[in-house]
């Protein structure tokens, strides 16, 4: 069920941000919105170390939590459909990531449109990894929607050459059915009532796994679910840590993603029966955004639209997502996509809006806590 919480921040949304996306004219209005400052808040700066540098041309940020480094970066890629500066919300969990993981977390200040666009941001994202690998530590993405997206980007970039794409740029294949795609339905694992589980650690391969019942294409947005995970259930559990062949490759030994931006182009049909129910977005409003991102480059083009990249040498990921959003039908798409060498923790939270991690609602504390015990499950195993 919906807490009361959930309607009031949904109902709340549809009044002050579901107008930035309703026409076309709007997303043009959004787009021209003067960008506010990047620099972190004044709770972060008195309570971590904080420092800044400018790297390739961007501010880089980097939240530092007291004790002993762990040799982890952590790197936070802010959504706001690529026109919005970072946040106060994206600031917080920052904060309770390094809190809780001990880790350091890097959150580039990526260029944003219309005076940047996608491929400047692919490039400065890989260059960081780049240049933390390079000091010998261990890097771990993050983000939500539009970083989501660039998240998931910059670690198929650090598994092939920019540009190269291994899987047809076009209409998404039917996820209904099982020969479409290399990772079906039929490998999907329910999780149990208790909310989050996470992938075995076993030598064999990986089985989807979803903290409520994952629910066909076509399904009704906001339909009944499990509930939010208890603390017993939570990813990253003794004995349940994705499994290993992934660490260390490219750099990037994982990533999670919430609500992430799949596909420019917002073209899957299924997007139809979600977005009357999604009180925040809406395709009118973010086509003209996604075109100044893309520029010059088509909308589904791989460097772009993670859902058209290389899906076969990802390392663990998680993904997060609500009912309510229109984000939801590529989810599943990438989900059912996904071959089972990939292993994945994937949770529909129902009823739940855009990003619901990031809000005040209780359905954000065990999205949060489950995003911590993924990234401590991936990151605390020795590299191979």
């Amino acid at each position: 069920m919906t807490s009361w919480q959930m309607s009031v921040v949904a109902a709340f949304t549809r009044l002050a941000y579901q107008r930035r996306f309703t026409t076309e004219a709007a997303g043009l209005r959004t787009l021209a919105r003067p960008k506010g400052p990047s620099r972190p808040p004044p709770a972060i700066l008195q309570g971590y170390a904080v420092s800044t540098t400018r790297d390739h041309g961007f501010d880089l940020h980097r939240v530092r939590p007291h004790g002993p480094d762990t040799g982890v970066t952590v790197i936070y890629l802010h959504g706001g459909a690529y026109t919005s500066e970072i946040v106060r919300q994206h600031w917080s969990l920052v904060a309770f990531i390094a809190a809780r993981t001990g880790h350091e977390v890097a959150v580039p200040i990526y260029g944003l449109a219309p005076h940047h666009h996608g491929l400047e941001a692919l490039d400065f994202v890989t260059a960081v990894i780049a240049a933390e690998t390079a000091r010998g530590r261990r890097c771990y993405l993050a983000g939500d929607s539009a970083g989501g997206g660039l998240a998931l980007l910059a670690a198929q970039a650090t598994h092939r050459p920019v540009g190269a794409a291994t899987a047809p740029i076009g209409a998404p294949t039917d996820p209904a059915d099982p020969s479409a795609t290399p990772g079906s339905a039929s490998s999907l694992v329910s999780g149990s009532a208790s909310g989050f589980v996470s992938s075995s650690a076993s030598g064999s391969a990986p089985a989807r796994v979803s903290g409520s019942a994952p629910g066909s294409a076509g399904s009704a947005p906001g339909s009944a679910g499990s509930a939010p995970g208890s603390a017993g259930s939570a990813p990253g559990s003794a004995g349940s840590a994705p499994g290993s062949a992934h660490d260390g490759s490219g750099g990037v030994v994982g990533v999670t993603a919430m609500a992430p931006w799949l596909d420019l182009s917002i073209s899957n049909p299924e997007v139809d029966a979600v977005e009357p129910h999604d009180p925040w977005l809406r395709r009118p409003g973010l086509r003209p955004l996604a075109a100044a991102w893309a520029g010059e480059v088509p909308l589904q083009d791989p460097r772009l639209s993670p859902l058209f990249g290389d899906l076969t040498r990802l390392p663990p990921l998680q993904i997060l997502v609500g009912t309510r959003d229109i984000t939801l039908p590529d989810c599943r798409l990438l989900r059912d996509r996904l071959p089972p060498s990939v292993p994945l923790t994937y949770h529909e939270e129902p009823g739940a809006v855009h990003v619901y991690p990031l809000l005040p609602v209780p359905e954000a504390r065990p999205g949060r806590q489950a995003i911590i015990d993924h990234i401590a499950a991936t990151t605390t195993r020795p590299p191979t």
